[in-house]
């Protein structure tokens, strides 16, 4: 088949290789899975599909950290962005989560030795009217209460 005709007087689409800019995208939840951490811990692993205009398909993941064998803090910082989804969601049936839209605050994170990739700050409810563009927004602004679990509660 030759697509010649099809492409004639259209600009190749950008390739984006590495991290987007930090910014907030609206994104698709793809795949949600427990998973245990090289620290011995538990994490709730999530891949997010950017859609919209600029950055469409890309895609961004987060994993959040839900037990930890010796940071408390860093297993409350997860819970609470796991009340989050679950208030933003309406649902804590992480089966129910896929191909449902949120808002994400995506970071840079530069490790050295590593390519740049995306973190994810913060997420909020899903903006119909985002354009995906690298506009930065409030970070932070605020954490539903914790889950209320103990390591028992942990399904994997």
């Amino acid at each position: 088949m030759d697509l010649g005709n099809l492409i004639k007087g259209v600009s190749p689409e950008e390739s984006i290789g590495g991290a987007l800019p930090a910014g907030s995208y609206n994104v698709m939840i793809d795949k949600v899975e427990g998973k245990d951490t090289a620290a011995g811990g538990k994490a709730i692993s999530l891949q997010l599909r950017v859609f919209g205009d600029k950055y469409n398909n890309a895609v961004i993941f987060d994993q959040v950290n839900v037990a930890h064998p010796t940071s408390a803090q860093t297993v409350e910082i997860g819970k609470g962005r796991i009340a989050k989804l679950v208030e933003l969601l309406g649902t804590a049936e992480t089966d129910n989560w896929i191909g449902k839209g949120v808002t994400v605050y995506a970071k840079v994170v530069k490790q050295e030795g590593y390519e740049d990739r995306n973190g994810v700050s913060a997420y909020s409810a899903y903006d119909p009217k985002g354009t995906n563009a690298a506009t930065p927004m409030a970070a932070g602004t605020g954490v539903s209460q914790p889950l209320k679990t103990v390591s028992d509660d942990i399904p994997w």
